[in-house]
């Protein structure tokens, strides 16, 4: 089954470099001109029969434009919400490092701080990957996060907004590269 995963578009926090989390943050302005722009590029390229999302704002709206194109909705699961950073949301990395002594939020395994074990991401992210085994004749479209893309994939970067990533059974990906061609 190819999966598609996309990263949701830019905010107004992922702007400034802000740690979100499962803080409920819409699209910017820049963000909706990406999904719009995205949504249209991916239409001329691929077929697509499912959107799945996860509940936070900033996912499902970028999941919403990408449906329309389709003439398909959302199904929204919750285990594909961005994992919980706890007391580090809303913070910049450099004040992370600066107040918590630590390198990447990213790195973090164990429940520091209220942050998600990594124990906890996989295994709820893992049962949201099997869920959709029935689907596997069929190419579906994953939006969520960052730190949920680099789980399913193993990269050691997190991708850009509006990135999309095709996943197959052969566990080898591809960036299909939409958003470094924007210029918005």
């Amino acid at each position: 089954m190819p999966l598609y995963l996309m990263r949701h578009g830019e905010t107004d926090w992922n702007k400034r470099g802000r740690i979100q989390g499962i803080q409920d943050i819409g699209l910017n302005e820049r963000g909706l001109g990406q999904m719009q722009e995205i949504s249209i590029r991916l239409r001329e390229r691929m077929n697509v029969h499912a959107v799945i999302s996860s509940p936070l704002r900033r996912a499902y709206e970028s999941a919403n434009m990408m449906a329309s194109v389709y003439g398909l909705s959302v199904k929204v699961d919750s285990r594909f919400a961005e994992r919980c950073f706890g007391e580090l949301e809303g913070k910049t990395l450099g004040e992370i490092r600066s107040i918590f002594q630590i390198a990447d939020p990213e790195l973090i395994h164990s429940p520091v701080y209220g942050v998600e074990s990594m124990e906890s991401m996989q295994g709820r992210v893992s049962g949201g990957i099997c869920s959709l085994e029935p689907l596997a004749d069929r190419n579906v479209l994953l939006v969520t996060h960052g730190s949920i893309i680099r789980m399913i994939t193993g990269q050691a970067e997190i991708v850009e907004n509006g990135a999309v990533i095709e996943f197959t059974d052969t566990l080898k990906n591809r960036l299909i590269d939409f958003s470094s061609k924007l210029k918005l």
